[in-house]
This record gives structure tokens, sequence and C-alpha cells, in this order.
């Protein structure tokens, strides 16, 4: 609508205008028509508010014109001189004019800026100014550090006062408020330093060095900087009740403070008003930066200010330089885009941005740009404000309310700004103080509704009145409601502050609950101490024991009834007066007074004992427990009781004795309590189960676990029925092993017959049993090697006559007779019943056989080798030599009896599945006072050979019989039971011991024991496989079975010697001493009727003295082969013997006499 009136009126100045010089060609008029030149601008001038400023300067063109229109000058001149007036004076005011709309403009933009910028400064200065009046009247003392550089940079009056701060020392104090020696300061600092905030209580030391405690809240954050900055809230803890007087002194402070501050700031609002008027008049004057920019963004003019601002010579910048070589890169597309803007649509391109100059110096400066197009052309004005200044005023504004709002929010007391009877602003510790989480619970509520019922009335004047300006309590309680609807008390300490000049109330809120209910249970335990007065002075009238109090002079105050029997006075005597030194010994009173003396100082007394004087001047052992008798920290007296130690001293004495005679038994003593627990051992009860006595001693039988379950609930049984328990039983030591003790376990109980707890005697009977067990394995080791004796002799009688005959039938046949396989198998049958005895007879230890140092690893290695040819290939055989030492005093032979025997079992563990068969030699020492594997061997050095398999193994039943005679697991024809026990003889025949570990399904380990020699021992020889040796001498062959001196009268005839043969001994002997020269040799049997086989040696020796003489016996317990070779016998031989071993026999005796 605007545009088209100012159009109508454009069209209409043109016409008059046009009209006008028409009429002047026409008819001159002269200067009569000057007005008529001033019509059209006044119309056209119309349009703008500077139409007076237009027709001025119009008026001195119209002047010129009218000059040169002179009549006296030609008509052409004159209309030429009229007409370049007027169109000067035209195209004068059309530039005018569109300056004068670019200014008008550029003024709205100006003051519109303005007014922005002093809304976002009244903004920021409004926040910064309620925190700031936060902080200034916060009750705590708050403080802003450099915790890497322990500075404190600033502090709000509660924290200068509570450390002595003054704005002269401030800015030189450190941050070392908090006692280094505090325990809890380091817990303190790491977690600050973990999360970025800690909470604690510490001590606190003031400028003066004087010590406080507090609790102290503190924050670390970082600036705009990136300093990083604590802020620290402290409240003084140590005596509250003077801190809450200190408070309300802080609080009538702070109010004059905050009216002082008032006037301060009203102050400068009347400073900033002048300010602002006379900055209006100045930017009037000078303007702001404002440039011209045409179409192609070409700055075609700037004022002095531009200049100022970017340093930029104005020569160097009109119509040489575009907008887009003073902004920075990051900005030049936006510039751009909206130029390109504003030409399209005006209204579509921001009017008013901010972007980034870069001066001539090449600084770079943020500037607010208010932009617009020129109406009616393509150009643009722009008018821009240096904002760097203002944007770090920003920045610090909002760090100071960063700062502030850290403050309040971690402060201990809950804060509320309060206005019109609502909560404008709550701290988190309010809303955690009623059970809120969120601020919109009480933002823009009613304070009322975190009040109870009861007080809301109250409150709501209170707050009410202070908001008015009316004289109310500064501090106040009240009963607040959580959100769940639990009562909490709160105190209240609030002041009225101005902010934007409207009244609020700024409240801090403490949680007293605590507190209160201190202070309730202080008076209760005021009526109750009251109370207890009383009922001590009843008790006391009722306690066996002495029950005195007196004063500081040591006069008694008070005895009990008990006292005047105690000493023998009267209560006359006491109401004369009498000191309590006085019933003391005479030896013991210094050392009383001195003990009184420490009792009244506050030392503690843990009770004295002294000698006391009865009336009659008897003395008595005493035991005095006293303190003292203070009110109100005062010393009054001292209270004691007095024990009379007679009867416990005589109690004390037998005690002792039967503790010392107790702690000294060889066996086991514990005292139970009725639960089980152990409440005395003595040291024998400790090391029998391998115990500490500070270990066993505190724990429930039960839980020790030394006992078996059943057994100990069976005892228990017993116990409780009010029996004694005793018997055999099995305990668990500490390190698992297990030991057996005879246990009697029997109830203690009182004087009235109840139960009081249980006493346990124990002793260990495990080696006891050990050897019964031992022992009646030996008895019936003996048993058995008896039998087998009293059947070893005959026996052998038979097998000798059956293997004499089955030798003889064997050389009387051809080799290719059918018979010979017959023989053959009678032969070894025979053979093998032959090893079968003696096999009976080293198991009975029945035999002698002569030991020499032997190399165990040689026998070792040829029993393997026989072995690899007999055993299945499913077995694998190792062998693992290192004994350094493997020299023993043991007889070759019975040691590969031992392995053949230990590794036919283990093949035949391991027939089904096959497996490894490992023999292992090592050499192994046993110090003394160390476990040995066997209770017979001795400490020293012994040879270890293990002979170990993969088999089935052997369970606990089969373990405990697997060394008996006749023994066997194996099915019927398979085994004859005398293996492992023919093992188990001659292992112990070699003064060694032999052990078994083994689990079914793990295979089984067996590990022998020989005692070591020093010596290189001999290696087995080989026995030669060749023919029986033959001889032509004369032999005397006598024994009391014709079978068998027919067999060898035939067998060693035929061998080529020439025998005589006697059954009868004293035959023998007549023969002999008839002729004793007739006989090269004599063979006799030991067991014969009327004259055994040594007495015939022995009266044959008589006759001849270098008779060679061979001893056969089947069995004998009477002579041995030392005793056979003291007589003079020259060999000892075990019948049966085979015809190659009689025959080799004869040779050797016959080769040594001839040597």
């Amino acid at each position: 609508m605007k545009e088209s009136r100012d159009k109508m009126l454009f069209l209409l100045a043109l016409a008059v205008s046009v009209g006008v010089l028409v009429l002047d060609l026409i008819a001159p008029l002269g200067a009569s028509i000057w007005i008529l030149y001033a019509l059209p601008l006044l119309f056209d001038h119309r349009r703008t508010r500077y139409a007076y400023f237009t027709v001025a300067i119009c008026s001195i063109f119209m002047l010129v014109g009218f000059y040169y229109s002179n009549p006296g000058i030609p008509r052409q001149e004159q209309l030429l001189t009229r007409i370049t007036g007027i169109g000067v004076g035209w195209i004068l005011a059309i530039v005018l004019t569109q300056r004068n709309q670019a200014a008008e403009k550029l003024r709205k933009e100006r003051l519109g800026l303005k007014r922005e910028v002093e809304e976002r400064t009244a903004a920021l200065a409004a926040s910064e100014e309620r925190y700031k009046a936060l902080f200034e009247n916060s009750l705590d003392g708050i403080f802003l550090s450099d915790p890497t550089q322990a500075r404190i940079l600033s502090a709000n009056p509660a924290a200068c006062r509570l450390f002595d701060f003054t704005e002269a020392n401030l800015p030189l104090a450190r941050d070392t408020t908090v006692d280094t020696n505090d325990p809890n300061l380091s817990g303190f600092l790491e977690e600050r330093k973990q999360k970025g905030k800690s909470f604690a209580e510490l001590m606190h030391r003031r400028l003066n060095g004087s010590m406080f405690s507090g609790e102290v809240s503190s924050v670390i954050y970082r600036d705009r900087e990136g300093q990083t900055r604590a802020v620290n809230v402290i409240r003084d803890t140590t005596e509250r009740r003077q801190a809450e007087a200190a408070l309300r002194k802080a609080h009538d402070e702070l109010e004059a403070r905050v009216q002082e501050r008032t006037q301060d700031l009203l102050a400068a609002n009347q400073a900033l008003r002048a300010s602002e008027d006379l900055y209006r008049t100045i930017f009037d004057t000078t303007g702001s930066a404002t440039i011209i920019i045409e179409d192609d963004m070409t700055i075609s003019l700037v004022n002095d200010e531009f200049e100022r601002l970017l340093k930029y010579r104005k020569a160097e910048i009109e119509g040489r330089m575009k907008v887009g070589e003073l902004v920075v890169p990051e900005d030049l597309q936006k510039i751009e885009e909206y130029h390109r803007m504003r030409r399209i649509n005006p209204h579509d391109a921001p009017r008013n941005y901010t972007a980034h100059c870069v001066r001539a110096d090449g600084e770079v400066r943020e500037v607010h740009v208010a932009a617009n197009i020129i109406s009616g052309t393509r150009r643009s004005v722009a008018s821009i404000t240096d904002i760097t200044e203002q944007r770090t005023a920003e920045e610090l504004l909002r760090e100071s309310e960063e700062r502030y709002r850290i403050a309040i929010e971690h402060s201990n007391d809950g804060v509320s700004l309060i206005r019109g009877g609502k909560h404008v602003f709550v701290n988190q510790k309010l809303l955690h103080m009623f059970g809120h989480e969120r601020d919109e619970d009480l933002l823009d509520k009613t304070i009322l509704i975190t009040v109870h019922p009861d007080d809301r009335e109250r409150v709501s004047t209170i707050n009410a009145a202070r908001q008015d300006g009316a004289e109310v309590p500064a501090r106040y309680e009240f009963r607040g409601v959580k959100k769940d609807g639990t009562s909490v008390d709160v105190e209240v300490s609030a002041t009225r502050v101005s902010y934007r000049g409207e009244p609020f109330a700024l409240a801090y809120l403490r949680d007293i609950t605590e507190r209160k209910q201190a202070e309730n249970a202080r008076r209760k335990i005021e009526s109750e101490l009251r109370e207890s007065e009383k009922r001590f002075r009843d008790l006391a009238e009722l306690l066996p024991e002495v029950v005195f109090e007196a004063d500081l002079t040591g006069r008694m105050t008070y005895l009990n009834q008990q006292a005047l029997e105690t000493f023998g006075d009267s209560r006359e005597d006491f109401e004369r007066g009498v000191n309590v030194v006085e019933k003391v010994a005479p030896e013991d009173r210094d050392r009383a007074r001195a003990n009184i003396e420490r009792i009244v100082r506050g030392e503690k007394s843990m009770g004295n004992e002294y000698s006391g004087v009865k009336k009659d001047g008897t003395l008595f052992p005493i035991l005095v427990h006293a303190t003292p008798v203070s009110d109100a920290g005062r010393v009054l007296g001292i209270r004691g009781i007095v024990v009379d130690m007679s009867e416990r001293r005589r109690v004390e004495q037998q005690v002792t004795r039967l503790a010392t005679a107790v702690e000294g038994l060889a066996e086991g003593v514990a005292m139970m309590s009725p639960e089980g627990v152990i409440e005395y051992a003595n040291p024998s009860a400790c090391r029998l189960i391998g115990y500490r006595h500070e270990e066993f001693v505190g724990q429930n039988i039960r839980s020790v676990g030394i006992l078996e379950r059943k057994k100990l609930d069976l005892i228990c049984r017993s116990l409780r029925e009010g029996r004694s328990w005793s018997g055999t039983t099995e305990c668990r030591k500490k390190d698992g092993g297990n030991l057996t003790v005879e246990l009697a376990m029997s109830p203690v109980k009182d004087t009235l017959g109840a139960t009081i707890g249980y006493i346990a005697v124990e002793r260990d009977v495990t080696e006891e049993l050990k050897l019964e067990m031992q022992l009646r394995q030996a008895q019936k080791m003996e048993a058995i090697g008896t039998l087998a004796g009293g059947i070893a002799h005959d026996f052998n009688n038979l097998l000798a006559i059956i293997i004499g005959n089955t030798e003889l039938a064997v050389d009387d046949i051809p080799p290719d007779s059918d018979l010979q396989k017959n023989l053959d198998q009678i032969l070894k049958a025979s053979k093998r019943g032959r090893d079968l005895v003696k096999q009976i007879l080293t198991f009975s230890r029945k035999t002698a056989r002569e030991r020499k140092a032997v190399r165990l690893i040689p026998v070792v290695e040829e029993t393997f080798r026989l072995l690899r040819s007999s055993l299945p290939t499913s077995i694998q055989m190792v062998s693992n030599l290192e004994a350094m030492t493997d020299v023993i005093a043991a007889d070759a032979t019975q040691i590969q009896q031992i392995l053949m025997n230990l590794a036919t079992n283990a093949a035949y563990a391991m027939r089904n599945e096959g497996g490894t068969l490992t023999v292992g030699l090592e050499e192994i020492t046993f110090p003394p006072h160390v476990p040995l594997p066997d209770g017979e061997m001795r400490p020293g050095r012994y040879v270890k050979l293990t002979l170990s398999d993969t088999g089935t193994g052997m369970d606990e039943e089969v373990k405990k019989r697997i060394f008996d005679p006749f023994f066997t697991t194996k099915q019927a024809g398979q085994g004859t039971g005398m293996g492992l026990a023919v093992v188990y003889g001659i292992v112990k025949s070699h003064n060694g011991a032999i052990t078994l570990d083994s689990e079914p399904g793990k295979g089984s380990t067996f590990n022998l024991f020989f005692p070591c020699i020093d010596g290189a021992g001999e290696n087995r020889a080989v026995e030669d496989s060749g023919a029986a040796p033959s001889g032509r001498e004369r032999i005397l062959f006598v024994d009391d079975e014709e079978a068998v001196t027919e067999i060898a009268t035939e067998m060693l005839s035929r061998l080529g010697y020439s025998v005589t043969a006697r059954q009868n001994p004293s035959d023998a002997l007549q023969e002999f001493t008839q002729t004793p020269d007739g006989f090269d040799l004599v063979i006799t049997d030991q067991s014969m009727p009327q004259m055994t086989g040594v007495r015939l040696a022995e009266e044959m020796i008589k006759v001849r003295k270098d008779v060679p003489i061979i001893l056969c016996t089947g069995y004998s317990e009477v002579v041995s082969p030392e005793k056979a070779k003291d007589i003079g016998i020259r060999e000892f031989v075990m019948k049966p013997l085979l015809r190659k071993e009689m025959a080799e026999t004869i040779r050797r005796v016959l080769k040594a006499k001839r040597g």
C-alpha cells in the first residue's frame, strides 16, 4: 500500500515539474516562478522523514537556477540554465532520498541489534547475580582453587571467616587448609582424582594455626581455557552450638552485605545508564562500520568506522575488493548464499547473522552483520559490529554462572529461591532431602507441599511476612514431609533478597532429624540415669562384694552393708569418718594413695591388689576396682568395688596345680562347651592332631572334622543322655593323615546337676595297633613255617625218588621212544614240586642261603631278558635303572625269583588288555626321625626296586591279604598262592621291606627296599648246560630211606663211581672206622634215626680229619651252611638234587680236596 502511494506521489511531482518547465518556456515568468520549482521536491519528499533537509538543499539549487535565468541573458542560455538547475536538483534529491532511506533502515537495525545485545547482557548479568547471591550468602565456606598449584582463587565470606582469610592475604593463600596428617586425606584426594568429586570429614587448619573438624565436598571442573579448577564447600562441624550462634551473626552480616551490595548495584545501574547515553551519543556521531555492496559483491562504499574496524584504507577497498576477500574461507559460502538469496527475494535472506572477518594485519574478528537490499536497486547495505569482546564477555558470564551453579548444587544444605510462596530454584540436596528426583516435582509449586500439615500455616505466615519485609525469625524449624509420606525434621535459615527489583526469599534447609533424635535420646538417657542411680543404690546393698564411695580426701561417703560385714566396722564407725587408705595394710598405703591420684586424673585402673585390714587387725587379700565420680567434667571423688580374694587365692592354687598336671599329661585332654566349642586343649591334644593351640581352641568339634560324623553323632547322643563314652576310634589330623586313638568323653556338671560342658581324654594307639598287627602276622607266618618245615623233609625224599627214577628211566630208553615225552613231563612236574618246597621254606625262613655282595642291575637285566621271550607281545617292558649304587648283600637267585614272581603276577593282571611292565632302580636315603615305609626298617641308605604294571589293580580287601600264603585271585589251577608270600619272605630275610600301591583299574606298584652295602659286587655267572661230569672215586652214601639209597647207588654208578650204600648211620660209621682210607667221599643225609648227619660227620672227622663230606637235607632247623662248614663238612645241599647238580657238587668237593 505504501509502495503504491509513493509511486503516485512520484508521478504527481514529475507532472508538476514538467508543467512548470513548459510554462516557463512558453511565457518566461522570471524569478516569480522559483517557488514552482520547489513544488515537485515538496511533493516528492513527503515520502521521507528528512523532507526539510532535502528542501533546503533544493532551494539552493533553485536560487542558482533563478540567478542564471535573468532576463538579460539570452533565452536559450536562460532555458539551458533552468533545465540544468532543475535536473541537478532533481538528481540530488533522488540521491539524498535513497541515502536517507538506507540510513533510516540502518538506524532501526542498529537499535534492534543494541536491544538484543542489552537483553543478552541483562540475562547473563541476572544469572550471574543470582548465583553470586547464592554464593555470597551460603552458610558453608566455599572457595575456588587451582588444585595443580594448591592456590586459592576466590572464597566466599563464610570461607574467609572460617579460615581467617582477608582481602589482603587471600591472593597469597595456598590451598593447604586440610591437615596433611589426617588419615582420610589420601582417600579423599584419590576419590576426587578418580571420580571428579569427593566428600569427607577432615581436619582443617586456620591461618592462626588452630584446628577444627569440617565436612568438605569438592568438585573438579575445567574452565573455558581448559584449566583445572576445584569448587570446595566446607562446613564446620566442631561445636555445633557455637556454629549456630556464629551462623546467626554471619546472617546479620550477610544481610548488611546484601543491602550494601544492593546499593552498589543501583549505583552501577545508574552509571550504566549514563554510559549508555554517552555511547548512544558517540554511536550517533561516529556510527558503526557500514558498507555498500554491489551486485557482484564488490564493496563500493565504506565509512570511517569500517576503516578502523578492519584497518584497511578506503582507497584499498572501495571498488577494489569484494566481500569474500574480507571473510575467512569457512564463512565464504554462507556469505555468497545470503547475497544471492537477498537479490532473488530479500525476505528469504537473513538480515542478521555473524561472520569472521580478517583484518589487514591478519587478525580474525567475529562480527555481527545487519544487511538489507537497497530498495529499487541490486545493491545492498551492511552494518558491521565487532562482537569479539562481547563473545568473550558471554563466555566469562557463562563460566561464572557455571561456577556458582556447581557451588550451590554441591552444597551440604538444601537451597531454595522462593517467590510468591513457590520454589523458583532448588538444588539437588533439597530434592533428595524430600525424596524427589526431578526439579519439576518442586519448581513453580507451593513450598507447603514439603511441609507437614500441622506446620503449614506457621511456615506460610513466616514466608509471606518475610517477603513483605516484616521482621521474622531468620532461623526456625518445622516438620517436613517426604515424597513417600515419611516425616523429616528441618531447620531453615532464610533471608529476604532482591532480584531484578522483585523480592525473593533465599532459604537454606538442613535435615536435623538425627540431631532431634539425639536430643530425644539424651533426655531419655538422663531419665534413665536417674533411675539407674536408684537401682545402683539398691543393687549395691544386695551385692556380695564391698561397694564404696569416697570424696577427694579419701573419706568414705558411702558403704554398703557387705563392706561393714567384710571389714568388721559398724555403721557408727562409718559415720564418724573412715578414710579409704586406712582399710589397706601400712606397707600398701603409699601405693594406694598413688593409685587414687591416677584415678582422679582420669587414668584407667584395671584393678589393684592390696592387703586389707579388718577392724581387729586381721590381714586378708583384696582386689579393688575404682573409677572417678564426676559431674560436668569435674571430678568429685571415686567409686569402687572391693573383692575378698581369700577364697579365690585358695582355689587358684588348686587350679594351678591341677592345670600343671593336665598340661604335662602325655594323653590329650580337651574341654568343650555344651554346644561343642573347644574351650581348652592341653599341648598333647594339639600335638596329636597337628594343630597349633590358637587354631584348635575356639572351633566347634564338628567343624574341625577330626572324628567321623557317624561316630561323633553316636558319642554326642551318649553325652546328651548323661552317659560317658569310651572306645577306640579313627581320628583325622590337620594334614589329612589318620591315627587311631583311645577316646574317653564324659559330661561335666555343676552343683545342680546341669551339664556345663564335656571333657575328652585321648591316647594315640596307632603304633600299638600296628605292632599288634605285625605280631599277629609274624605269628601266622611262624605257624605256617612250622607246618611247612614239618612236611618238607618227607616231601623232598619223595621228590628225590621220583626225580632219580625218572632220570634213570630217561637214560634207559631210546631218545625216539614215545615214553620220552611222558618222562620229561614227570621230570618237569617234579622240578616244579621241588621249587614249590623251596618257596615254602624260603617264605618260612627255614632255608639258609649264602649272601654275597651282588649288583642288582645285572640281575634285573638278565631276568628281563628271560621274561621277554615268555611274556605276550601285548605287554611292553620298560626299565629305568638309574641307581648310582646297586650293591646289596643278597642271594642273586632269590632276587631273580622275586622278579620272576612279581613279573608273572603283573603279566596275569594285564592278560586281557595288555599294558606296560616297568622296573625301576634308585638309591634312597632315610635320615633319622623321618617316617619309614615299614616299621622294621632302620634309617640309612637303601636301594629301591620298583616294579609296576598298568593292569586291573587291587581293592583294599585283596591288598590286606596279598602276602598271605596260599591266597590267590587266580582261577583254580592257575596259581598256588605262594608267589607273593615267597617274595615277602625273601625280602624280610634280606632285612628289607616291601610296600604296595594299587587301586582298581589303575594298576599296581610294588616298592622293595634293600639296605645298601659298600663294595663292587658280583655279577651272576651263567650256568653251564653241558653233561653231568663223571669220576671213578669211592663213595660212601648214607640215607635211612631205602629207595633213596637205591636210586643214588644206581645214579652214581652210572657216572663211574664205586658206591657203598648204608641205611643205618651206625653201620656206616663202623665201616668207615674200619677202613677210613677206603673211601674218597662221604655223602650223608641229615635227618636219620639213631644219629643225625652232623653227628655222623663229626665222628668220621675224628677218625679222619681230611675226609670230604657232603651233607644233604630236605629240611633242618638244627644245621645251617655256616654251622656245617664250622664242623668240617665241605658242602651243604638241599634235597632233592638232580643228577647233574649232584655230579657237579661231587666234582667240586673232590677237586677242592686235591687242591
